[in-house]
């Protein structure tokens, strides 16, 4: 890896940190990624209110999603240096199905894996069990 690609990753990441949790999804198979997108953009609402982000990992870079538009995911993409070491970061090796994501905390940690598609709303219910997601929605309702 070169020394810009674990820059950008340490940005990414620390920009990321205490601000929001991922679903970082990786898969060589492009149809895969654009149907995970998909998922999320049917339940973009909720997704943003649980301060979301998507991160798309190909095997030639990857993509931050920020907004869907047309249908499709846009956002800030990297090369294939900091995809690898997002995969090394959260263990992203693809499963059988040729997929693989993780669920990361806003603490960076690693709260949930799958090696399928992820349903958002599984997605929903692990972060709002999360003891941080438990208070901010008491701080919102007060």
């Amino acid at each position: 890896m070169s020394e810009s690609d674990r820059s950008t990753t340490d940005r990414l990441v620390d920009r990321w940190r205490w601000r929001h949790r991922l679903l970082v999804v990786r898969s060589d198979r492009d149809a895969l990624l654009a149907e995970q997108a998909s998922l999320v953009e049917s339940r973009e609402a909720a997704w943003v209110d649980r301060e979301m982000k998507l991160v798309l990992l190909t095997t030639d870079g990857g993509l931050v999603v920020d907004r869907f538009v047309d249908g499709g995911p846009v956002g800030e993409s990297f090369s294939s240096g900091v995809e690898h070491l997002l995969v090394d970061r959260y263990g992203l090796e693809s499963g059988h199905q040729g997929i693989a994501a993780a669920l990361v905390g806003k603490d960076g940690g690693v709260k949930a894996r799958w090696s399928e598609l992820v349903d958002p709303e599984a997605v929903f219910d692990l972060v709002d069990a999360m003891p941080m997601r438990i208070r901010e929605v008491r701080e919102t309702e007060e």
